[in-house]
């Protein structure tokens, strides 16, 4: 995988906290994901995004908005085609002057190296019945499209990837889902 030239990178260490997003950060890397960064501003999106394209080069968009504001996030869903929605949060006091480390790039980019290597060898994916029945439970209680289904079905096997197993799981497919945060709240 060959790295962006960044004249000044920014290692996923400097973001405190947002491990959660960083989580899908190393997800949307690892399978060449589009991603959409929500949240108001001042939370981490541009460092985040920054981190990651520093990493490889994947679509990343930042989107400031209210956490409170249902209409716009209504609005939003219907334009946006990322692969990835996840919420950046706000980053409580104690984890912003925390001194404990919080994930590096260098960590990130060896996962993310080892998971496309292990995924050019398991492209599989087919699903188990356990695996259906909880896609089957996202698609009637999210009311899914065809095409978030499939997307969610495409980032599980990132993240079985990820973990070097062969096969899709329900904790692949329901860590997915996780980030279709605009299909899960509208």
């Amino acid at each position: 995988m060959s790295e962006r030239k960044d004249p000044d990178p920014i290692d996923f260490a400097a973001v405190r906290s947002q491990e959660a997003v960083k989580r899908a950060l190393l997800v949307a890397l690892a399978g060449n994901h589009s991603v959409v960064l929500i949240g108001p501003s001042g939370h981490g999106k541009s460092m985040l995004a920054h981190a990651a394209t520093a990493i490889a080069p994947i679509h990343i968009d930042e989107i400031t908005i209210a956490p409170n504001d249902p209409e716009r996030m209504r609005r939003l869903h219907q334009y946006v085609q990322d692969d990835i929605h996840i919420e950046v949060p706000a980053v409580p006091y104690r984890e912003l002057t925390s001194t404990r480390p919080g994930t590096d790039s260098g960590r990130i980019r060896k996962q993310v190296e080892a998971a496309i290597k292990w995924g050019a060898k398991h492209k599989d994916l087919t699903l188990s019945d356990g695996v259906l029945l909880l896609g089957k439970q996202a698609y009637d209680e999210l009311g899914l499209s065809a095409r978030a289904f499939t997307t969610c079905v495409r980032i599980a096997r990132t993240i079985a990837n990820l973990e070097q197993s062969e096969r899709i799981g329900e904790c692949h497919l329901a860590e997915a889902v996780q980030y279709r945060l605009l299909d899960r709240k509208y």
